[in-house]
């Protein structure tokens, strides 16, 4: 299924815009009791915020990359880009290479965060439901997400030298033992 033919959709939210503007309708708040609504103007379905839902999405193994439609507002002193699915998701470039790569930081640390905080990724918008203005042109861009989840940093220890020296005479990695124990001390811990 591709992601405007979802039955489940989560909520899909406008971006704030500067000077005002909008780029459709905004969410409607539905009936609790309803874990489904529609909002038929912009032909958006979306899921209402519901706690088993959010568990489900929880448990569901995240992808390796999203790709949601972003607004780029051109403007005398650069290029504005927002994305229509994720309020609060907003950066800007000088000109429109930089908007481009600043957008693809912006989007995979936006959905990082909703991934680290447990909340809901939203599906991203069919492009035909989205109006730019005159200075606007709408356009897909991709977040890998592997380098922020898989992101690794650089050590120093200090362990005893005979000790040193056993483990790599055996061939041991110092950084998956070292992982390893810890990962299994913060188990214990929690």
């Amino acid at each position: 299924m591709g992601f405007h033919q979802s039955r489940r959709q989560p909520p899909s939210f406008q971006a704030p815009r500067k000077r005002g503007k909008s780029h459709g309708p905004a969410p409607q708040k539905g009936n609790p009791s309803q874990d489904v609504q529609k909002d038929n103007a912009a032909g958006r379905t979306f899921i209402v915020d519901l706690p088993h839902i959010k568990e489900n999405i929880k448990m569901r193994k995240k992808p390796d990359r999203y790709v949601f439609p972003a607004i780029f507002s051109y403007d005398n002193d650069g290029v504005a880009v927002s994305f229509p699915d994720l309020p609060g998701c907003n950066t800007c470039g000088n000109d429109q290479s930089e908007a481009i790569n600043m957008a693809q930081d912006a989007l995979a640390g936006h959905l990082s965060c909703l991934e680290d905080d447990g909340d809901p990724i939203p599906v991203p918008s069919d492009l035909r439901a989205i109006h730019a203005e005159k200075n606007e042109v709408v356009a897909i861009i991709e977040a890998w997400m592997l380098p922020l989840r898989e992101k690794t940093i650089r050590k120093n220890l200090t362990i005893p030298s005979k000790l040193a020296y056993q483990a790599e005479k055996a061939g041991i990695n110092f950084s998956q033992v070292l992982t390893s124990a810890l990962e299994k001390e913060l188990r214990n811990a929690g």
